[in-house]
């Protein structure tokens, strides 16, 4: 379709008689009109067999589109000077739009060549280092031509485009920069997973196992843990120890107090709850103490893999034959059968109750190092997903590996922004296997005042979706929630929270040393004298924290009412004077303006969350651009609803009369 309205465009040259007779342009526009045709159908039947992973067949198809679309050009000779220049001199015409619609299908032709020749050339190698170094070669030789499609079909005008090319037309510009961006990450991807997988020297990591059904602040407890080395895109070796992270902590020579809320279970801070800080660097390093103080090797990096994935996998590679424990481990299984090994039916004298993932684990990982290309293609999605869900996290040593692996969003990281910020973090503590049972429901308001002054309403209700009595999932889920704000927020009010018993706390002994960031915290930590809130600074954010505890069956409810700090809402006011007002006028900034933004940032291994956010601006003012979309209640708030199981964004723009 688009090749067909670039030579049909043709016609309108007629009136500058840039060829010498009728009968010779109705001949030039057949002529590329056939040529047009042929590349189309090339690339039809090329992007067929690319989704085929016929990438052969792809390759030669996209390569026979692209000399169509050469030859079409070719035989335009002088007129495709004038056509290039069209969009400039005639912009949101017809003929403005034959040239850039005929410069985006040869681009998207020579970069579909490219990227099948790639997957084509990663078929033909073993290694999957081999695979990446194929992958980003062809991946580097793609992404220009992609970039310049983009750039051509950015000139066309869809109004200037006949109905019934309008749809392929709007279609390409929405499809063809998305693909630019895939290729482009694809090629970032390829280009850090070399390091992360030991091609230039073999790796060696520390994996954890993250048990989401019992949430701590970087996406479950640290029930098992790996030690893994890889070289070249090979797992060399791997050693799970049978009783899990608890095997450590007789070895651990260092005895530290734990942060505060954790003397529920143990004045001591060991290795399986050194997970602490929702900043995953932060806590990555604090394992790493943990591991090096145990007497563990050296390692480059940690890994953090939680459990809720390894249903994903498992659906990708089929169930797993047990036949020493008498099981068939699948996606639908994994959880209530790996939890009843690890915690009934282990064997109590040899006392490894971990010896389960540590005999499940390599198995799953044999059958995904021999997966078939489709599965290969099924992995790759899931393990996107991961990546993009926080369920894989990652920190490495290397500095320049750790800054790739922030700039893709895989370091599970504290975001920064100039704007609103919330993040809600949950953290088990004595509370069993509960946390896949809670749902949390989120109404989030904010009333800002004439001056820019932003006060939020923060009310969370908290859902136990559990039967009273069912094994492991059945009893009361005791969460220590903190949330993060912007820095210099102030608490006005909380009400709803509930602490366990001052009893229920464990004291040590008096012999643990302390830990210099924890001894610090506690020694900025405020007090909210009526909700017995925790205030304190941690980074470039302000906590709230306190206790939640819900029984199955039942909801509880919990409100914060806090003020944000001055800098976190833009109001902008007209220029003063005449003659800044004149320019102001031009540049149509004459009203006064307030931008208002917030990120949600969702904690890792948490089930999706209900929110729902609204914005009472000031008398006078109405929104003139908002992402999401909202409505307008009743009361003049500005609301929109959704399901968050990842970070989103909401941004408005609201300007006076």
């Amino acid at each position: 379709s688009l090749v067909g309205f670039a030579s049909m465009a043709m016609l309108l040259v007629l009136p500058f008689g840039v060829y010498g007779s009728i009968g010779n342009l109705n001949s030039l526009k057949n002529q590329v009109m056939g040529e047009g045709i042929s590349a189309v159908g090339f690339l039809k039947t090329g992007g067929a067999a690319a989704q085929n992973r016929d990438f052969a067949s792809a390759s030669r198809d996209f390569a026979q589109a692209d000399e169509n679309f050469g030859n079409a050009e070719r035989q335009l000779g002088g007129l495709a000077t004038m056509l290039n220049a069209a969009p400039t001199l005639l912009p949101g015409t017809m003929l403005s739009t034959a040239a850039p619609l005929l410069n985006a299908g040869r681009e998207i032709a020579q970069g579909g060549e490219r990227l099948s020749s790639g997957m084509q050339a990663a078929n033909d190698v073993a290694s999957p280092t081999e695979k990446l170094n194929a992958l980003r070669t062809y991946l580097a030789e793609a992404l220009p031509h992609l970039e310049r499609a983009s750039s051509a079909l950015a000139l066309v005008s869809a109004d200037a485009v006949p109905a019934k090319y309008r749809g392929a037309v709007t279609d390409a510009q929405r499809d063809v920069p998305k693909l630019t961006n895939a290729v482009r990450k694809a090629s970032a991807v390829a280009d850090v997973m070399g390091a992360i997988l030991g091609q230039a020297e073999a790796k060696r990591y520390l994996v954890i196992f993250q048990n989401n059904a019992e949430m701590r602040p970087t996406g479950g407890f640290m029930g098992s843990f790996a030690l893994v080395d890889v070289s070249k895109g090979k797992v060399t070796n791997m050693a799970i120890p049978g009783g899990g992270t608890y095997d450590l902590k007789g070895s651990l020579t260092e005895h530290i107090a734990s942060p505060q809320p954790l003397h529920l279970v143990n004045p001591l801070w060991q290795f399986q709850d050194a997970n602490w800080y929702p900043d995953f660097p932060t806590s990555a390093k604090q394992i790493t103490w943990f591991y090096d103080k145990s007497g563990g090797p050296t390692t480059d990096g940690v890994i953090a893999i939680n459990a809720s994935l390894m249903e994903e996998l498992l659906a990708v590679t089929g169930p797993i034959d047990m036949p020493e424990y008498g099981k068939t481990i699948s996606s639908k299984n994994f959880q209530e059968e790996t939890q009843k090994a690890v915690e009934v039916e282990y064997d109590k004298t040899a006392n490894k109750p971990k010896q389960f993932i540590a005999d499940l684990a390599p198995k799953v990982l044999e059958k995904l190092m021999h997966a078939d290309n489709d599965q290969m293609v099924s992995l790759a999605a899931v393990m996107d997903e991961a990546l993009s869900k926080r369920d894989v996290q990652m920190w490495l040593k290397d500095g320049d590996t750790e800054q790739r692996i922030t700039a893709l969003g895989w370091s599970g990281a504290i975001k920064k922004t100039d704007g609103d910020y919330l993040y809600m973090v949950h953290t088990n503590i004595a509370g069993q296997k509960t946390d896949l049972m809670m749902r949390d429901d989120v109404q989030h308001s904010v009333k800002i005042l004439p001056d820019g002054t932003g006060i939020v309403t923060l009310t969370l209700t908290r859902t136990h979706e559990g039967q009273k009595g069912a094994q492991f999932s059945g009893v009361r889920n005791v969460d220590y929630v903190r949330f993060y704000v912007p820095q210099g927020s102030t608490l006005v009010e909380a009400h709803g929270f509930s602490a366990p018993d001052p009893k229920l706390f464990k004291m040590g002994d008096g012999s643990e040393g302390a830990d210099a960031a924890v001894a610090t915290e506690e020694q900025n930590t405020k007090i909210d004298r009526d909700s017995g809130t925790r205030i304190n600074d941690e980074g470039d954010k302000t906590v709230f924290g306190n206790w939640m505890q819900t029984d199955p069956g039942s909801s509880t409810v919990v409100t914060l009412v806090y003020q944000l700090p001055p800098s976190t809402i833009t109001l902008t006011h007209p220029p003063d004077g005449k003659l800044a007002a004149f320019y102001g006028k031009i540049a149509g900034n004459v009203r006064d303006r307030m931008d208002y933004s917030l990120l949600v940032q969702k904690q890792s291994g948490t089930t999706p969350m209900h929110f729902s956010s609204s914005i009472d601006f000031p008398r006078g003012f109405t929104p003139s651009w908002q992402s999401p979309q909202r409505t307008a209640d009743d009361r003049g708030r500005w609301s929109v609803d959704a399901k968050i199981d990842r970070d989103a964004f909401f941004g408005s723009v609201a300007e006076g009369q």
